[in-house]
């Protein structure tokens, strides 16, 4: 008999609530955030537009707020610390539906940009695509952003970058990503 591990994060509910609980599948990327998340989260932004991402994180430390948007925030400031890692991980367990491995329907658009954006400045660019391709809104700005550093980045392939990319590899061609990386709201 296996057991399989589950995230603690797999059946997040997305409104603002510390708890998880179930709750039927919708985007909820437009609903009501307490006031003391919606205050939690300009702190963090102000952090971040401070250029202060660490402090961020340990805003939302002390906060002790483990709802779905402040989850994403930890994730914006280890991204802008450069903590792909981390913030991929975060990210992951935000979107992913860990039975499918495909991206939940009920998670926010603007997690499953954060998470690409992770894939990408971690140079997984392959990954990025994929969920990119995955979101179905190119019409978002930071989604188009992306493709824009994407195909900008491709532009300059060699043909032997060309091939590998083709064949499923990861050119080491360097990525410019020149904008502060991740989204709040």
């Amino acid at each position: 008999m296996s057991t399989q591990k589950r995230s603690s994060f797999e059946n997040l509910n997305y409104t603002d609530q510390n708890l998880a609980v179930s709750r039927p599948r919708q985007d909820s990327s437009r609903e009501s955030k307490s006031p003391e998340l919606t205050e939690l989260l300009a702190k963090v932004d102000a952090a971040l537009q401070a250029g202060r991402p660490k402090h961020g994180i340990d805003l939302i430390a002390r906060s002790q707020n483990r709802s779905p948007w402040a989850m994403n925030a930890l994730g914006v400031c280890n991204l802008r610390l450069g903590k792909y890692t981390e913030a991929i991980d975060i990210f992951r367990s935000l979107v992913l539906n860990t039975a499918t491995l495909a991206l939940r329907e009920d998670a926010p658009t603007l997690f499953k940009i954060n998470f690409a954006t992770a894939l990408l400045a971690d140079h997984k660019v392959n990954g990025c695509i994929d969920v990119l391709s995955e979101i179905n809104n190119d019409a978002h700005p930071s989604a188009q952003q992306l493709w824009a550093a994407i195909n900008d980045w491709k532009c300059r392939f060699n043909v032997w970058e060309r091939i590998d990319q083709f064949l499923g590899g990861e050119p080491t061609r360097p990525l410019n990503l020149d904008w502060p990386l991740g989204e709040l709201e």
